[in-house]
């Protein structure tokens, strides 16, 4: 199975929504979104927007249609966890659409990973770089988004400042 990126953090989804019977696009009634996580802490459950929690039984967020068969919902706040995947769908109330669907996985965006505080590790060998989300905590208590091993000109590890200092300069 093959899954989309989304970036994590994301609120607005959006879908086209037509009939079962001829392809017209859905434009009136009720059309519902559905976000199952599909790994992680809350494998097996549905997304709530009312609340922002994970239900245990298939629950229904409210769409509001845009135009021509577009439908979109601006989730509350975003359900969606780096390195988690999701399934997410749609319904019209009376079962009269084509289903649709999409396999998801939550990634970084490039924003957070621009936006980033970085820090050394120096603690493990060899130091590492490490990119923390802005604004999200510390080295130790923030949200890492990148871990790299830190290698000098030559391809050795980082594990000194000697490494550094013994380089010479030319």
């Amino acid at each position: 199975m093959s899954y989309q990126s989304i970036d994590a953090g994301i609120t607005e989804r959006f879908f086209t929504v037509v009939k079962r019977s001829n392809g017209d696009p859905v434009v009136a009634g009720t059309v519902n979104y559905y976000l199952k996580a599909k790994s992680g802490a809350n494998a097996g459950k549905w997304w709530k927007d009312s609340d922002q929690t994970w239900a245990d039984t298939e629950t229904a967020n409210a769409m509001q249609h845009d135009e021509d068969g577009h439908w979109e919902i601006d989730l509350t706040s975003s359900p969606f966890i780096d390195g988690i995947r999701f399934l997410e769908y749609v319904k019209e109330s009376g079962n009269l659409h084509v289903p649709d669907s999409r396999h998801l996985i939550a990634g970084t965006s490039v924003k957070d990973i621009l936006e980033a505080d970085h820090y050394i590790k120096t603690s493990t060998t060899p130091w590492q770089l490490v990119l923390i989300k802005k604004g999200s905590g510390t080295l130790s208590t923030g949200t890492v988004l990148l871990t790299q091993n830190l290698k000098t000109e030559a391809g050795a590890n980082v594990t000194s400042i000697e490494t550094f200092i013994g380089q010479q300069v030319g």
